[in-house]
């Protein structure tokens, strides 16, 4: 069985089957709520086609129509989202 946290992940975006999650944490939230799809990406300019297109969307507010994770290998980030009362969460990741 692979070992997710000393696996060398690619230095780019690749699709990935989530049936294919190695990490017994990964397979557990796919099995729960039913995940389809996954991909990999490394957010770097030396990696990531568009990718001053892509952070540029980071800063402007926008909704996704399904439910998305976003599971951390490396680096941090936050999220700004709104509660139920319209204010302003941020989320260290």
């Amino acid at each position: 069985k692979m070992d997710a946290d000393a696996y060398t992940y690619p230095v780019k975006s690749v699709p990935w089957d989530p049936k294919e999650a190695p990490d017994p944490r990964l397979a557990a939230l796919r099995d729960e709520r039913g995940y389809s799809y996954a991909d990999v990406l490394t957010i770097h300019p030396d990696s990531l086609p568009g990718y001053d297109a892509h952070v540029k969307n980071f800063f402007t507010e926008h909704i996704h129509d399904a439910e998305e994770i976003r599971y951390i290998l490396g680096g941090s980030g936050f999220f700004d989202v709104r509660d139920l009362k319209d204010k302003w969460v941020r989320v260290h990741v």
